[in-house]
């Protein structure tokens, strides 16, 4: 289990925490006790949801980086549509690094679950722009001229195709 669900478990397991002390009438609490248990009940519950998503964002800008160490080398015509393109590439990835260590430092607070969504779909989004069988196939054609220039110099020495 990775240790962001560990995470969220134990952060549903304090909120349930809290709740029983929230629903438990036989304590004698008074009004301020019950106040902070409810409010920290809201947190627990908030954390929990917000775990979950900040991961996949993570997980997601992982592979996206990792496509471009795969395929940030194959050329694109016209190069106005290669997705990876210097400043407007990183610019969106560090969007996304900085949306996810928004929702790190603000889990707490009453929109960190709609902060953590935002960064999940700008994550989703970039995935989505890049172009992965279109790659492939441009990677396939590039070896495929390879070897065949190869094979071409190799069984006819002497055909000259430039001059």
């Amino acid at each position: 289990m990775h240790k962001k669900s560990r995470r969220a478990i134990y952060e549903l397991r304090d909120f349930l925490d809290h709740l029983s002390l929230v629903l438990d009438s036989g304590t004698g609490q008074d009004g301020a006790d019950v106040r902070h248990h409810y409010e920290e009940c809201c947190t627990h519950l908030r954390r929990a949801a917000v775990e979950p998503l900040e991961y996949m964002a993570e997980t997601q800008l992982k592979r996206v980086l990792r496509l471009r160490k795969c395929l940030g080398w194959i050329p694109y015509y016209p190069p106005s549509e290669d997705p990876f393109r210097e400043p407007d590439f990183f610019d969106r990835v560090n969007e996304i690094r900085e949306l996810i260590a928004d929702v790190r430092t603000h889990k707490p607070e009453q929109d960190s679950v709609e902060r953590a969504k935002k960064a999940l779909a700008k994550a989703n989004g970039l995935r989505e722009s890049i172009p992965v069988g279109q790659n492939v196939v441009r990677c396939l054609y590039g070896v495929l001229l390879l070897v065949g220039g190869y094979c071409l110099a190799r069984f006819f020495p002497g055909c000259r195709l430039i001059r």
